[in-house]
């Protein structure tokens, strides 16, 4: 029989006008039914009355009195309404996550994990922040934090996050990636303490990553150095023993290189779509995102608000219990 963890967790709802409030209440369901967890596990932050509607959505009566809930209350709350983004639902959202990261930066907390928010909604409010990554880098004071996804047939890293494809394909250095190469080292190392054998893959940036200069002369110049760099850094480390990393391996068979791999496999990605378009087409429902580099865990879903569906029950929770395993399983750690 397994034991049960006693570390707790502090969960976010989201933007409670979309689907977040409802996944995060079924996970913690789910994950107590199983018997693996206990509520008492769970530390549910955001707006009590908008979480007991939610309990509404999927005809759950009595679940309201089991959870920990920490009330947090926001201008206009009453005012939202479900599946339409606004100024108070992206208001509100920031709220919660500001609360989950007072506790946990005091040390109430070792992990966090977050429902879905909405950028349009967060714009509404005159919140000029990206997403989770960027408003808790602020809210912590990180010098660095990357974005990161775990899943079930390969894991990424993205070395460019919301940034137009013009400034990502600018921003590619050989530094850059090595510094890529190390913290997904890192956070392989913290989601896979046991394994022997880890893989870390460089793709191609060009079509058959150039085919030695025919299509361009990134690999050359920049990424071949910047593996070699990284290379090096990995094996002046005790904690780096038993990854390798490779490349540069065309793009279009990269992934498959991963999904067919036997060992645990990071690839990184230059580009927000070129890993997130593989990563989603075998994860939507099952993915987690993780921030990495700050005092704590924050692990989330790998899907958005999905407002079209929210309050009609038919929202997966998958994502959202896979990045609650996650938190409770993973040690912080600050990148160099």
């Amino acid at each position: 029989m397994k034991v049960k963890p006693n570390k707790r967790i502090a969960l976010t709802i989201g933007d409670p006008a979309g689907i977040g409030p409802e996944i995060t209440l079924k996970a913690v369901k789910m994950l107590a039914d199983s018997g693996r967890f206990e509520y008492s596990n769970f530390l549910i932050i955001g707006d009590r009355e908008l979480i007991s509607r939610a309990c509404g959505y999927f005809n759950c009566p009595g679940l309201i009195e089991k959870l920990n809930i920490l009330h947090v209350e926001s201008d206009g709350a009453r005012k939202i309404k479900t599946g339409i983004p606004s100024a108070y639902s992206g208001l509100a959202s920031f709220e919660y996550i500001k609360a989950a990261a007072s506790l946990a930066s005091a040390g109430g907390f070792s992990a966090i994990a977050t429902a879905p928010i909405s950028k349009e909604a967060l714009r509404m409010a005159g919140l000029d922040f990206a997403g989770h990554t960027e408003i808790l880098k602020s809210l912590c004071g990180s010098r660095r934090v990357e974005m990161a996804f775990y899943g079930k047939y390969f894991n990424l890293l993205l070395m460019t996050r919301h940034v137009p494809l013009k400034c990502a394909l600018k921003a590619i250095s050989a530094e850059g990636i090595a510094s890529a190469v190390l913290a997904g080292a890192a956070f392989m190392r913290s989601a896979y303490p046991g394994s022997r054998k880890i893989n870390i893959i460089v793709p191609g940036l060009n079509p058959h990553a150039s085919e030695n200069g025919l299509f361009g002369s990134e690999e050359k110049e920049i990424i071949i150095p910047g593996i070699a760099l990284a290379s090096k850094r990995l094996g002046d480390r005790a904690c780096c023993r038993g990854i390798e990393v490779c490349g540069p391996v065309p793009a279009d068979s990269a992934f498959y290189a991963a999904f067919k791999s036997r060992e645990k496999t990071l690839i990184l990605s230059y580009y927000h779509d070129q890993g997130l378009a593989p990563f989603k087409l075998l994860h939507f429902e099952s993915g987690v995102n993780v921030t990495i580099g700050m005092p704590f865990i924050r692990t989330s879903p790998d899907h958005g608000t999905a407002y079209g569906i929210a309050g009609k029950n038919e929202a997966s929770c998958l994502s959202m219990a896979n990045a609650i395993k996650l938190a409770m399983r993973m040690k912080p750690f600050e990148l160099e």
